[in-house]
């Protein structure tokens, strides 16, 4: 089922009211919401997840919401979405909703329109809507969907508002961001965290910051992490059948050590382990057997007792 969504009525004979805390009113309507402003600050876009009708907002099984687009205040636009949420606005009046819709189920449908109220783009996801973004000319959108078993998941879905299609979807690289930036002569997407800073993507969707990712997502990654990356990275380098540079691995490892993860001994087991192999494939038995013991006595079910007895000329 599609999300039931009216198109936008002119309505030039009301006037939007700017409340605090981002929140505007149209008294005439009963209309109370959050709002977003363009770049220009020209048009203003609101919602609200409520039935006017019943008087409930969220979680519902039936009772549409309501949104408007005002243009130097005036309301140039009324229209009808079942939960609109997370609306934003271009400077030429092009606006954006993620419908997180009625009912149950993981499920949500992003929506644009223009300035006077008819739909451009209405495409559902069988995932959750986590949030969105529109470029200043109004040419461009993203949403980001959370998690789900469904090939929706996790996706960041990239449009185009000029005809209205869906350009890609990928699960991205450097997780769900807090906000978006559109460089449009530049054809690149950034997407902006609150912690880490930024990372930009073509607009074909080619991740372009990887080393800036792997630099900051390293200095942030706890040993659990580090571990795993390391295990990845020597699993990817046989199979590739690359020279393995096994010191720079050992060095993960080690810092690993390091990360946070002093109270969980049996995952200090599993890195010596690892460190243990990467010294046997160098050809470095000592080392690799005192590793292994090491990892033993921090886990008696680490897995290494025959290996150690065999190591060690003596039988399992």
């Amino acid at each position: 089922m599609w999300s039931r969504v009216g198109r936008g009525k002119q309505r030039n004979n009301l006037t939007i009211e700017k409340s605090s805390d981002e929140f505007v009113s149209v008294d005439d309507i009963d209309f109370f919401g959050p709002s977003s402003e363009s770049c220009n600050r020209r048009y203003l876009v609101a919602w609200s997840d409520c039935d006017p009708s019943s008087g409930r907002g969220g979680f519902r099984q039936e009772g549409p919401g309501t949104y408007i687009l005002a243009e130097d205040c005036n309301v140039v636009a009324i229209g009808k979405a079942e939960r609109p949420n997370d609306g934003k606005v271009a400077d030429n009046g092009i606006f954006i909703f993620n419908d997180w819709m009625l009912g149950e189920g993981l499920k949500g449908t992003f929506l644009a329109f223009d300035k006077s109220g008819a739909n451009i783009l209405r495409h559902r996801f069988s995932a959750n809507l986590f949030n969105n973004g529109i470029s200043c000319n109004g040419e461009y959108a993203v949403c980001q969907l959370c998690n789900s078993d469904t090939e929706d998941g996790g996706v960041l879905a990239f449009f185009s508002l000029i005809d209205g299609s869906l350009l890609w979807k990928k699960v991205p690289e450097t997780g769900w961001a807090d906000e978006y930036q559109f460089n449009v002569e530049q054809r690149l997407l950034t997407l902006c965290y609150r912690e880490m800073g930024k990372f930009s993507y073509h607009f074909d969707g080619e991740f372009i910051d990887q080393a800036k990712w792997e630099k900051v997502s390293f200095e942030r990654a706890s040993g659990f992490e580090l571990h795993l990356r390391a295990k990845e990275k020597l699993a990817l380098a046989r199979i590739a059948g690359d020279d393995v540079d096994y010191p720079i691995i050992l060095g993960l490892l080690k810092i690993a050590l390091q990360r946070g993860i002093d109270q969980y001994p049996n995952e200090q087991a599993a890195i010596y382990r690892t460190m243990g192999e990467i010294n046997e494939l160098m050809g470095q038995t000592a080392e690799a057997l005192a590793l292994y013991e090491t990892a033993l006595m921090l886990n008696p079910k680490v897995g290494l007792k025959r290996r150690i007895a065999a190591m060690k000329g003596g039988r399992a």
